[in-house]
């Protein structure tokens, strides 16, 4: 598997971070 440059790879760990945020935003708004 080849690397990915540090700009996309940072970019899709942001992204992750990002929607488990909104996700856990969106179980506490349900509870």
């Amino acid at each position: 598997m080849p690397e990915l440059p540090n700009s996309l790879a940072a970019a899709i760990e942001q992204a992750k971070q990002a929607t488990k945020a909104a996700l856990d935003d969106g179980y506490k708004l349900i509870q």
